[in-house]
């Protein structure tokens, strides 16, 4: 883990316009504005309030707060705008060591008891795993409604949307989702570690490798990049036991459909193949099932994490964003633990408008079919006519020769055919 902290960019939209202002021009202040914005909204947010770092912290722990700083100053002159080496422009976040560990603690609160512990779990836990608290401590910050309405005005976006907002500023939805709202950002990304991703790709293609070292890209971009790798290299090396009993039926269907010709034989083959991938894809599931566990043993042991999941309400709400979709958390009445729950007239409604959009799917399908089998009843009916006429006109009569042979002689008013 980085002992300095970690950086994001949160990156302004390209298509961001303003009548009075150039494209650049309007970006700049609207990073700027952003930049100001979020500093002020980090001593009203109602969780982030223990983040901020007492004085005794700061001499001891950390010299440095959160800072939010644009890419460009908006002094600038339009030429030096024009000439700047990146082409979106963002806002700089950088997160201390010392939020890390505030973070950390409304993760785990018993281990907020232990300063050494949680210290420990801390220093422990991989780039990817730093990266994740540090966006999760960006996503918890909230705006007030004062906060986004002289945001809007500043930069002279349309007042309507802070009426379509309400709903968000009372729940205490994060910043993010009320910047996105509004348009004003694209995306947040982690400042990458130039000197760290050169190490993995030098790593990789200095030896001979046919799969990329999943641990290490693990390490550096999180467990669910590292979990994705795993699982490719699981499937690929899956993938090459039917890819040898496909290759076998098809050499075995070709020498049979050149020398022998017999079709019971290639049916014989077809069926013990479909046996064989049903039983690879029993298999296939539970070797991977057993790969998983392991995975899940070897990266979540730290006590930071391994119960860092949907169970806490405030972290739910900041990592998903239909929280609607899912229900509301409340506490459970026979357990006492936080549940979902989503009302049943809401979930019968849902059954409701399901049932009746399977339903005339199912119609559908149906009306679908019955034109097609009419389509092709009245396909052969026009063939056997056409068929009998043809026949009708090109019989003739018959005259049996001393071979024993016979000749179709067609009526004149037919034509001859070619």
């Amino acid at each position: 883990m980085s002992t300095t902290g970690v950086r994001f960019c949160l990156a302004v939209p390209k298509s961001l316009k303003h009548p009075k202002y150039s494209d650049n021009t309007y970006q700049v202040r609207v990073a700027h504005r952003l930049a100001e914005c979020l500093k002020t909204s980090i001593m009203e947010n109602r969780l982030m309030s223990t983040f901020v770092p007492t004085d005794r912290q700061i001499n001891i722990e950390c010299d440095d707060q959160p800072v939010f700083t644009s890419c460009c100053t908006i002094d600038e002159t339009p030429t030096d705008l024009n000439n700047c080496s990146h082409s979106t422009h963002f806002v700089l976040i950088y997160i201390p060591k010392l939020w890390l560990k505030q973070c950390a603690s409304l993760l785990r609160p018993d281990l907020s008891i232990d300063k050494q512990e949680l210290n420990n779990c801390v220093q422990k836990l991989t780039d990817g795993q730093t990266a994740w608290l540090a966006e999760l401590a960006i996503r918890s910050l909230v705006l007030s409604k004062a906060h986004i309405k002289s945001l809007v005005c500043d930069l002279g976006l349309s007042l309507n949307l802070i009426d379509n907002i309400d709903e968000y500023i009372l729940s205490n939805r994060p910043a993010l989702f009320i910047l996105e709202f509004l348009g004003l950002m694209s995306n947040l990304t982690r400042s990458h570690d130039k000197m760290e991703r050169r190490s993995i790709w030098t790593d990789h293609f200095s030896t001979l490798n046919v799969f990329p070292n999943s641990e290490k890209l693990r390490q550096y971009f999180g467990d669910s990049i590292g979990f994705y790798f795993v699982w490719m290299k699981s499937y690929c090396v899956y993938l090459t036991c039917p890819l040898i009993a496909g290759l076998f039926c098809q050499v075995f269907n070709l020498l049979n459909g050149q020398y022998f010709e017999d079709k019971q034989v290639s049916l014989g083959i077809h069926l013990v193949y479909t046996i064989f991938m049903i039983l690879w894809a029993v298999i296939c599931t539970k070797l991977w099932q057993r790969e998983y566990i392991s995975c899940v043993d070897r990266w979540s042991g730290n006590a930071l994490i391994e119960l860092a999941a949907n169970d806490l309400t405030w972290l739910f709400n900041f990592t998903d964003q239909r929280p609607t979709f899912h229900g509301t958390w409340r506490q459970s009445r026979v357990t006492g633990l936080m549940e979902l729950h989503y009302p049943a007239a809401k979930r019968r409604l849902r059954y409701v408008a399901s049932g009746f959009i399977t339903l005339a799917c199912l119609l559908w399908a149906i009306f679908v079919n019955i034109a097609l089998l009419n389509m092709e009843v009245s396909h052969l009916i026009i063939t056997q006519n056409a068929l009998i006429e043809l026949f009708t006109c090109y019989r003739g009569t018959i005259e049996v020769n001393l071979n024993g042979g016979s000749l179709i002689r067609p009526p004149k008013h037919c034509p001859h055919p070619r």
